[in-house]
């Protein structure tokens, strides 16, 4: 118990933070009254409708952005851009561009979304990215890759390839993400894992994120298959040199298992929810300490126990050579312990706090073990 409270007290120390307000784009309010007006309004009766009306009034579509989380530091790494339309229409983006792509005017939506996306960059707070959904038939639309290469520099902009309406030959599209490339974007991989040919994709795409689709992960923390599949997906990312992120994150069971597993971004309501630009980081307090206790597993104070007799452990053991802080890795830890004199190398490791007083300490053979498992670990999910 007391073993467990040392850990809390690190864990709520470190995040003694205030929560930053929600900024929000000078749009929200404009966005706000078409969602509340359906009078005087005509709602459209199908995605053609819904299509039509765009067409005629480009303010019925507009972008919301949904957090992707740097689930190793608990703060937001990048935006998803997300293509909306009133809600009381009852008409969902799929079906909108499913009925544009029917008409012959996908690429005309997708330009729109476009200069709405790359019109965020600026205001983007800083370090952040943003990924726009492109489907492969509007990439090999010449239109919609040259809206995009009208804007010089993409850096920190990701093109996620969609799955819908893959062509059988990647060859053009594959030149047309080269030519992004080019300008500085990056390439996302959309719902990884729920089709046949996600393999062959992969190495044609060589994306550098690949997003693993939630279907897949519904059950993670209650199934070994899952999880095995998961750090096996990390892996091959890491052997492509790609970033593994997990949509559909809603609850903490699956955010502790991702953070065990070191999967570097994660996407889903229980991080937050689309809303117009720009959400902060604010992921709550449990979850932090999800986060943070997967992170302090590499450390001394993971091993931590409190001995029988303190007093042995005063000055007169030696205590200021073999001290330790309770944050030290584990691989640090072992390297400085080894390099201790023969006649105190294998004796427990003192852990003190920022004022020297002692916490408690870590023996030996506990942290040999925990350092090999940690580096299996990692030999394992490197890649993640």
């Amino acid at each position: 118990m007391e073993e467990k409270n040392v850990l809390q007290q690190l864990v709520s120390e470190k995040l003694s933070i205030e929560r930053t307000p929600l900024l929000v784009s000078p749009h929200v309010e404009e966005h706000e009254r078409l969602e509340s007006q359906p009078s005087g309004s005509t709602i459209p009766r199908s995605p053609v409708g819904a299509v039509q009306h765009i067409l005629d009034d480009q303010d019925l579509l507009w972008v919301e952005v949904q957090p992707l989380v740097d689930l190793e530091r608990g703060s937001v790494a990048g935006y998803e851009c997300l293509a909306r339309c009133p809600k009381h229409w009852g008409i969902g983006p799929d079906a909108l561009f499913a009925a544009a792509t029917m008409l012959g005017v996908a690429g005309r939506l997708q330009r729109h979304i476009i200069h709405a996306t790359l019109a965020l960059r600026e205001s983007a707070p800083c370090n952040t990215f943003l990924t726009l959904n492109v489907e492969p038939p509007d990439l090999l639309d010449d239109s919609v890759v040259a809206t995009l290469l009208e804007y010089g520099d993409l850096r920190r902009v990701v093109v996620e390839v969609t799955e819908r309406g893959w062509p059988e030959r990647t060859d053009r599209l594959v030149e047309a993400l080269d030519r992004l490339r080019e300008a500085g974007a990056l390439v996302a991989l959309d719902d990884a894992g729920t089709g046949h040919s996600d393999l062959a994709r992969l190495m044609a795409l060589r994306p550098d994120i690949v997003k693993l689709d939630h279907k897949l992960v519904t059950d993670l923390d209650t199934e070994v298959a899952t999880r095995s599949m998961v750090s096996m997906m990390g892996e091959l990312c890491g052997r492509l040199d790609s970033w593994l992120l997990v949509e559909g994150i809603e609850r903490i069971e699956q955010l502790r298992v991702l953070a065990q597993l070191r999967v570097p971004l994660g996407q889903g309501y229980l991080l937050g929810e689309p809303q117009p630009p720009w959400p902060q980081a604010r992921v709550p307090l449990e979850q932090r300490i999800v986060l943070e206790e997967a992170a302090l597993s590499e450390c001394l104070v993971s091993l931590l126990q409190h001995p029988r007799d303190l007093a042995r452990l005063g000055v007169s053991s030696g205590i200021g050579e073999m001290a330790m802080a309770p944050m030290t890795k584990l691989p640090d830890a072992l390297r400085r312990a080894l390099n201790r004199p023969e006649a105190t190398r294998f004796s427990p490791i003192v852990v003190t706090d920022p004022r020297g007083k002692v916490v408690g300490e870590v023996v030996m053979d506990r942290l040999m073990l925990a350092a090999l498992d940690l580096q299996q670990d990692q030999s394992s999910n490197s890649s993640i």
